[in-house]
């Protein structure tokens, strides 16, 4: 099975525009939500209010919009239906104080995989032996264009500096089938 699949993809300068200004305009979520964010900015598309429902109701209609465009676009791309009911959605920040995630494989409650694009900077997705701290990295990969990320079933970390938009898949998504190694 494999790991990653990787798409090319070309994010539209308007939708890095739009990203910036969605971190501007709302809060990140609270440092330590996640074993992976750490202590690093995270902004869910839309926010997240009591019992992490989201509040569709505070974005503006436009940027919505958008936000499903894209995720339309990225279906169609990667043949991976994108969550639509569960707070996966996210811009994640990797500034001078956060430059690596810590290893992990994500729980998968949530979801069953991801899809993960650069908005700026640069980064590279490490593949580890275990989900433990200072685990040996078997592959390393640059994040460019779209990766689909097996990240409920393998062990990953990722390093780099800028911002990520993650998209969680479908609750439906079967890893072992969509990530088969035919």
């Amino acid at each position: 099975m494999l790991w990653y699949k990787k798409f090319d993809y070309n994010m539209k300068d308007d939708l890095k525009v739009m990203c910036n200004e969605y971190t501007e305009q709302f809060d990140h979520e609270p440092f330590w939500t996640y074993k992976s964010v750490a202590n690093s900015k995270m902004w869910t598309i839309p926010p997240l209010g009591e019992k992490r429902k989201r509040l569709f109701d505070v974005v503006d209609y436009a940027v919505l919009q958008n936000i499903r465009g894209l995720k339309k676009s990225i279906t169609e791309t990667t043949g991976l239906k994108l969550e639509d009911e569960s707070p996966v959605d996210c811009i994640w920040r990797f500034d001078e104080k956060f430059t690596h995630c810590p290893i992990h494989t994500d729980a998968g409650g949530e979801h069953t995989g991801s899809v993960v694009a650069k908005i700026s900077g640069n980064f590279k997705l490490h593949l580890h032996e275990k989900d433990e701290e200072n685990s040996k990295i078997v592959e390393t990969i640059d994040i460019e264009g779209l990766i689909a990320l097996n990240n409920t079933v393998y062990p990953h970390s990722v390093e780099g500096q800028g911002d990520l938009l993650v998209f969680g898949a479908d609750k439906d998504m079967v890893p072992e089938e969509y990530f088969a190694n035919v």
